[in-house]
This record gives structure tokens, sequence and C-alpha cells, in this order.
């Protein structure tokens, strides 16, 4: 194993004024996290007591191109999503029926601790040979677990230098944020996907967000609600994940227990 992913970046262009104004709005939606926020930057810090890696940070730049960076604490740039999964041109995905101000004004109360974040990238965008070598490029480089039921849904969890050379075999707080990766069929763009705990029921979200502005994946129905929303940024749709209010504070997956020890990890 080769030096760590210090961080990674969701660097989003800032290309007009409406794109500043949306990046404006995620600063608001995540500002009940754990986050710093400084200028045109959005840090997201691991929930651990102690220090671990990978951050978690959206930025804006003076770029052109939506792009994804997994950066070494070197500063090497180990591997970037840009054009290979972004499209150069605004797509509207289908599923979307709001932008960020509406999702953000529909959120009285706020949201919480940022469980994960993530891309769904479809298989058109990236082979499975290409899939392949970029799973034993990022696993070479982090805590990286395969998804324990066999989907292609691998998870990075933040962890120390010590979980890092050796393995995750702590589980008494929270280990947030985790990262995800999706390699699937049949998606019209690419999408971020930002999955948050709330402080709503299943009810007070379906009726937040009735079908069809919000929806359930099957299977994942008791977990959380779904809510694509467009944003200004080419290419860039958000799929926010909002999880319903739970009693036990700290249980097999927000503490990274389950994938850790059910998932192989990836090396």
């Amino acid at each position: 194993m080769g030096s760590r992913i210090e961080k990674i970046v969701f660097s989003l262009p800032r290309f007009n004024h409406s794109s500043i104004e949306d990046f404006n709005f995620l600063k608001d939606i995540f500002k009940n996290s754990k986050v710093d926020i400084i200028g045109e930057q959005i840090v997201l810090h691991s929930t651990l007591k102690e220090e671990s890696l990978p951050l978690t940070t959206f930025e804006l730049s003076d770029g052109s191109q939506m792009c994804v960076k997994f950066i070494l604490c070197d500063g090497t740039v180990l591997y970037e999503f840009g054009s290979n999964i972004f499209e150069d041109n605004i797509v509207k995905n289908g599923f979307s029926h709001l932008n960020l101000k509406q999702f953000s004004k529909l959120l009285p109360k706020g949201l919480g601790q940022i469980d994960h974040t993530g891309l769904v990238i479809s298989e058109d965008k990236i082979s499975r040979v290409e899939w392949d070598n970029l799973m034993d490029t990022l696993g070479s480089h982090s805590n990286f677990y395969s998804y324990p039921t066999g989907e292609d849904w691998p998870f990075m969890l933040p962890a120390t230098k010590m979980e890092f050379t050796n393995n995750i075999e702590i589980f008494e707080e929270k280990r947030l944020p985790k990262f995800e990766l999706v390699h699937m069929k049949n998606t019209m763009s690419t999408i971020i996907q930002i999955d948050m705990e709330t402080e709503y029921t299943q009810k007070q979200l379906l009726e937040l967000f009735p079908d069809p502005v919000g929806i359930c994946f099957s299977g994942l129905e008791k977990y959380f609600r779904s809510i694509f929303v467009n944003t200004w940024w080419p290419g860039v749709t958000f799929r926010f994940d909002l999880r319903y209010n739970e009693e036990i504070d700290i249980h097999e997956w927000n503490s990274g227990k389950w994938l850790a020890q059910e998932g192989k990890r990836i090396l």
C-alpha cells in the first residue's frame, strides 16, 4: 500500500452568478453538519475523535469542467473524474423536480450530519475493465470495502493511519462521512450523491417531498427518501438521500462496522 488519500475534492466551476448562488445554497444545506466553511470551500471533517482520512471538500474553482479528485497526502492527484463522466452541457435529469434553492427552502429545520457523499456513474461511461482498475487504485490508498451484498457499491471509510496499515476494528463512534461509488446501467447523467441524517420521521419526509418529487428505492424504503435536485453546473445532478430520524445513535451502519466486517477490503 502506498500513500493515503488525504482528501476527495468535488470541484465545482464558478462559471456564472447562478453557479455561485448554488454553492451558497449548498453551504446552507450543510451548515448543521461537522463542516468548516472557508470562503469558497466547504470542508467535511471526519466524526472520529482521532485524526482520520480522507476529508471531503466541495469548492468553487476557476475551471470550466466539473471534476472530482482523489488527492494523496503528498499532494499528488491519484485519480480524477472529469469529462469522462460529466457532460459538457447542462443535463436536466428526468427525475428532478427541484433546484437547489427550492430544496434548501423546503427544510426549515435543516439537515444533520453527512453520512456519505458519492458518485453514481453509468456503465456506458466507465467500462468494466476501467472500473476494476479504479477499484484497485483507490483500494491501495484507502480503507475501501466492497458492498457486503454484492452490488457495485463500494465504500471508502475514514480511518486513522494505524487502521489504514492494518484494518478497522473499533466501532464505538460514528465513522462519517463515508464515500461511495456506484456503477450501474441506465443512468441519464452522472449523479452526485449526498446522504444525510435528518430530524424528520418517514411520514414527515413523505409530506415534505411527496411522489414524484421524492422517491424511495426498492429495498431501501425503511432507511431514507431520495430527492433529485438540478443545479447550474454542467452535467451535474445531486441526489439527496435523507435518512429518517433514528432512536439509536451509533449502530452497524454509521459506525462502519457492517461494511468493514461483512464487506471485503479492496487492496
